[in-house]
């Protein structure tokens, strides 16, 4: 363009642990052939460069988080910061204090849930599941299915997004840029999905009876907690796997183009081991203890590690897989006060650790 800021930035995805991240850009329409986007990065508040100068607005960074809902009914928000402004569908609310949450009414789907600095939200209700944020925004996904799943929603926050499914019975698909749209997939028990987009998208799966799971990315690295049954799924390749457990075992697998295989050693409740699974192509992981796979969580990149989160309401326990040895943890109630704290192992990576606090 002019060198003129662009009107909504957007940076997402950011690892802190691993200084890996994926950044989308959000631009006003620019004209074809001479236009350029230039990204500065660098520390504001000690390095004496000039590009720097680039950034004029002191503004917070916004976190935008996407809507996907099956049968459930109200959102609870937490935010993580004092002071912050959160809109859904137009309508403003203000959080004065850290960790403090509410509910709202259920919104449209594909709204988009915009704050002027981080929180955490999950639907209520039936199935209620996380919200995807905008940082697993992504343009290839494969989705392990245990079960019959009637649908994805797709939002297309970045554009006209047009979906390609790896599946012959799935035609392909274009969801309009700022829009949700409910695609139904009809896929059988353990059958997995895998598509790429023209166009980074947020997805959810689930099924109309009200379970749903928001869907990262795939990735070649992921790690999560086992609780119950870990479903890995391929996409249009066979993936070989390489997967280590918290109590310092590793094992590997072969999974089929366009299939699934479930591993070992998840426990219920989620007292199964931390697991990191690295693989020579993009996979999609799922855990879940409840027999059929409707309450699933999916497996993380490393780029989408965090080192602060909150809890929307209350849970029973709190799974925790750590990337890095030796990762002391806390957790800490909305006043402040420490509740319990721990210690992950100290195998060397890539061994991942684990903890639990539990009721």
């Amino acid at each position: 363009r002019d060198g003129a800021p662009l009107d909504r930035p957007l940076a997402s995805g950011v690892s802190t642990p691993s200084g890996l991240g994926v950044y989308h850009v959000r631009v006003p329409l620019l004209p074809a052939g001479a236009s350029a986007v230039v990204l500065y990065g660098g520390d504001r508040g000690g390095a004496a460069v000039d590009e720097l100068a680039f950034f004029t607005d002191p503004s917070p960074v916004v976190r935008t988080f996407v809507t996907g809902d099956f049968l459930a009914t109200d959102a609870t928000i937490v935010s993580l910061v004092a002071s912050n402004d959160v809109v859904i569908d137009g309508a403003a609310d203000f959080f004065g204090g850290a960790l403090e949450g509410r509910n709202r009414t259920r919104a449209m789907l594909g709204s988009e849930i915009v704050s002027a600095g981080p929180i955490a939200a999950s639907w209520l209700g039936a199935g209620g599941d996380a919200l995807p944020p905008e940082s697993f925004a992504g343009q290839a996904f494969v989705i392990p299915s245990p079960r019959f799943d009637e649908a994805l929603v797709v939002v297309a926050p970045f554009g006209d997004a047009t979906l390609t499914f790896g599946q012959p019975s799935l035609a392909p698909e274009t969801v309009t840029g700022g829009s949700a749209r409910r695609i139904p997939t009809l896929v059988g028990d353990a059958a997995s999905i895998h598509f790429t987009s023209d166009a980074p998208v947020v997805v959810v799966r689930g099924s109309d009876d009200g379970d749903i799971t928001p869907i990262p990315p795939a990735a070649t690295t992921l790690i999560g907690v086992g609780s119950g049954n870990i479903r890995v799924a391929a996409g249009a390749s066979a993936a070989s796997l390489t997967y280590y457990r918290s109590g310092g075992a590793t094992s590997t697998a072969t999974v089929p183009a366009g299939g699934e295989l479930t591993l070992t050693g998840g426990a219920t409740q989620g007292a199964g081991e931390a697991v990191r699974i690295v693989s020579d192509t993009p996979i999609g992981v799922i855990t879940y203890g409840d027999g059929d796979g409707g309450e699933a969580v999916t497996f993380l990149p490393p780029s989408l590690l965090g080192r602060e989160l909150a809890l929307p309401f209350g849970a029973q326990f709190v799974a925790i897989a750590t990337a890095l040895p030796n990762t002391t943890c806390r957790l800490v109630a909305p006043d402040g006060a420490e509740l319990a704290s721990g210690t992950s192992s100290a195998f060397a990576p890539p061994v991942p650790g684990k903890l639990i606090f539990g009721s």
